[in-house]
């Protein structure tokens, strides 16, 4: 599924809209049953979108894994070669060791 075909399925979730002052004030009226009705059918939409939310998040999580994955690899770590690596890419380590000396002259020589 493309990035956009993503954004158009998130924006195409039905708006879930607040209850009005009128329709609790239509449910009092008809009864508890009615009122009853209400909060059971408004909790139903409720679990619907959390579901939703959380099925989302779980695959939005699931890319960003993916994603910082490839951004991880170099040419040291994967079989990419070294041409593919961006500017950021690791110092090369020097073969040399390190000898002990201080580097510089003799001690007293006037050079």
């Amino acid at each position: 599924m493309s990035k956009k075909q993503k954004l158009a399925k998130i924006g195409s979730m039905k708006e879930l809209q607040p209850l009005t002052i009128e329709e609790i004030h239509t449910a009092y009226d008809e009864g508890e049953a009615e009122v009853l009705a209400l909060i059971v059918g408004w909790t139903n939409r409720l679990m619907a979108r959390v579901e939703q939310q959380t099925e989302l998040v779980q695959r939005l999580q699931a890319e960003v894994k993916a994603l910082e994955g490839q951004i991880a690899k170099n040419s040291r770590n994967s079989g990419k070669p070294p041409s593919s690596d961006s500017y950021n890419r690791p110092a090369p380590k020097s073969l040399r060791k390190r000898h002990g000396k201080k580097s510089g002259g003799q001690v007293g020589h006037v050079g």
